[in-house]
């Protein structure tokens, strides 16, 4: 109970010698008094719940006593003496040659000051820090709101001790709507202005984006509505709310985006929104489709652009490297075709038959490679 006055005298005086004279959890001592009064529900019938689902009850019970049992073990459990010592006998050395070294590598005292306090500042935070996690329970501004915690779990008892806890919810058969069609209707009747707001933005970026990127003297755009079917757009758009009998042999109408923009807005009764006409639903596909694709072409021919530029730009690099490699090749060629030619005069004076064997085998060698070097 959230009141504990409204317990009888024998189950408080239980409480205090379990708390005061057998010194007991009081927390268990709780839980032990829930699970009993739970169990003496069951067999007197007060809990007619089957026995499975009634487990859950005692599952979610031990659930909670695991983890008090578990907040415990951090409160109980100590960071280690030894360590706590050292770590204070380090911080008190660090305070101490800090500055001292310091010292040595900076002449200035204001430089020697910043660099001594921003190291032991540091290092004194952290163990401070440390000290604030190891017990999290308490009354210090940096420890858990355990107050708050408190003040959350009565909130949720008094309002299952409210008269009102276990009522049924019922429907109104008046104001009831049970027709999914009707549902369905008053559901996309909010979401219809923010549709239409949004193809309308679409259809302009849609035909601002085809205007800058093809030629419009090609193919000239005309800003006039069009329609497939009908002698007036006008008209079309007026009559798209009435349909004539023989709508099913009519071609469909094709708006353009400026159609779009210049339909006629009526106000509606039941919303107090102003929407435009209705309009059949496959038009307004077909328009999204159509600018979806032409933004998807034209990113597309963008891509293609980049591409096909980079391609001239590498193929522009390779030719000017073979064009160089080639004026080398011919200027480091030149001078060893008159050596040889020199060569072979020599040779011919003093040995001829070695002489013209050399030049045979000369002649043939130049004619590969004139014959490699002729151009394509």
């Amino acid at each position: 109970t959230i009141d504990p006055c409204g317990l009888d005298n024998t189950t408080l005086r239980h409480l205090q010698d379990c708390a005061e004279v057998y010194n007991f959890n009081r927390v268990e001592v709780l839980l032990h008094l829930i699970q009993s009064l739970i169990t003496q529900s069951l067999e007197d019938g007060i809990l007619k719940v089957p026995p499975p689902i009634l487990s859950r009850v005692y599952q979610t019970l031990s659930r909670g006593f695991v983890n008090l049992l578990n907040a415990k073990k951090i409160a109980d459990t100590r960071f280690p003496f030894p360590f706590a010592q050292l770590i204070t006998l380090l911080l008190l050395i660090n305070i101490v040659l800090t500055p001292l070294l310091v010292s040595c590598l900076f002449d200035s005292a204001v430089l020697t000051a910043v660099f001594s306090f921003i190291p032991i500042f540091g290092m004194s935070c952290l163990n401070f820090i440390g000290v604030e996690l190891e017990n999290p329970f308490g009354q210090d501004d940096n420890d858990l709101p355990l107050g708050h915690f408190q003040e959350e779990m009565n909130n949720c008892l008094l309002m299952l001790l409210h008269s009102s806890a276990d009522l049924l919810p019922q429907v109104d058969e008046r104001r009831c709507v049970l027709c999914i069609e009707e549902i369905r209707a008053k559901m996309s009747e909010r979401h219809k202005v923010e549709d239409i707001k949004l193809s309308r933005f679409a259809s302009r970026q849609g035909s601002r984006d085809f205007l800058e990127h093809f030629d419009c003297e090609e193919k000239p755009f005309s800003p006039e509505p069009v329609l497939t079917a009908g002698p007036s757009a006008q008209d079309k758009i007026r009559d798209a709310g009435s349909p004539p009998a023989n709508e099913a042999s009519r071609p469909p109408i094709e708006l353009s985006s400026i159609a779009l923009e210049t339909m006629p807005v009526v106000a509606t009764e039941s919303s107090g929104m102003n929407i435009p006409e209705k309009r059949p639903a496959e038009e307004k596909l077909k328009t999204e489709t159509l600018l979806q694709g032409v933004e998807k072409l034209i990113l597309s021919l963008r891509k293609i652009k980049e591409a096909v530029e980079i391609q001239s730009t590498e193929v522009h690099r390779s030719t000017q490297a073979i064009s160089e490699f080639s004026h080398h090749l011919a200027m480091f060629l030149d001078p060893m075709r008159s050596e040889r030619n020199r060569i072979g005069d020599v040779e011919l004076v003093t040995n001829p038959e070695m002489a013209l064997r050399n030049a045979s085998f000369r002649r043939r060698g130049l004619a590969c490679w004139d014959l490699d070097s002729r151009p394509a």
